[in-house]
């Protein structure tokens, strides 16, 4: 017992004096995620009372995992509207899942780059 003590009395006090001198560094936030934040309804009422009621429980990220195009771009315009971070996924155009494997992979960028180029903070633009 007394050499766990001992342990954790050490590992505090290293822990103390690494922070005190700058060693820690302090981080200045954090994700906090959903993984599957909506159903596949595409319904933009209930997507916005879910979304709004993740944000405001303290989750600044919500994963729009497994949906439909039409169900995905519903929850892209809500996250939009209420300012919610996201990370998306569409099942017809990203991730190999969809049915258009085969398309080349320029004809598929030139996808991606018109559908998330929409949403405020891209980068890329829809051209």
């Amino acid at each position: 017992m007394k050499r766990i003590f001992k342990t954790i009395t050490l590992a505090m006090t290293s822990v103390l004096l690494l922070s005190s001198c700058g060693v820690v560094r302090k981080q200045d936030q954090f994700v906090l995620s959903t993984f599957f934040a909506v159903g596949g309804s595409a319904d933009k009422q209930q997507y916005t009372k879910m979304l709004t009621l993740t944000k405001e429980s303290g989750i600044n990220l919500v994963e729009l995992t497994f949906l439909s195009g039409q169900a995905l771009d519903t929850a892209l315009q809500v996250c939009e509207e209420i300012k919610l971070n996201n990370i998306a996924q569409d099942l017809t155009q990203y991730s190999g899942f969809g049915v258009d494997v085969k398309k080349s992979l320029v004809i598929m960028q030139q996808q991606d780059i018109h559908a998330v180029g929409q949403f405020r903070g891209s980068k890329n633009k829809a051209r």
